[in-house]
């Protein structure tokens, strides 16, 4: 399930969170009712799909806050 896929994510829909200057990433929340205007819906069904496939195998972790997530990618 490692193909590539391009989204398209629109500036209004996008909120910034946190970044790492060191490693030159950014973390952002995406409004997804935005997101979904302006990409097709198979698109959107790989990403879900492909992020089900990975929560059922194990690969994720699950965060009840950005302040938590950032806290964790920073650590």
């Amino acid at each position: 399930m490692n193909s590539s896929v391009t989204i398209k994510i629109p500036l209004s829909g996008i909120k910034f969170i946190s970044r790492k200057p060191r490693a030159k990433k950014i973390l952002c929340e995406i409004d997804f009712s935005k997101f979904k205007k302006i990409n097709k819906p198979a698109t959107l069904d790989d990403l879900i799909g492909e992020a089900r496939f990975e929560h059922a195998i194990g690969q994720t972790k699950k965060f009840n806050s950005a302040k938590k997530l950032v806290n964790f990618l920073e650590s």
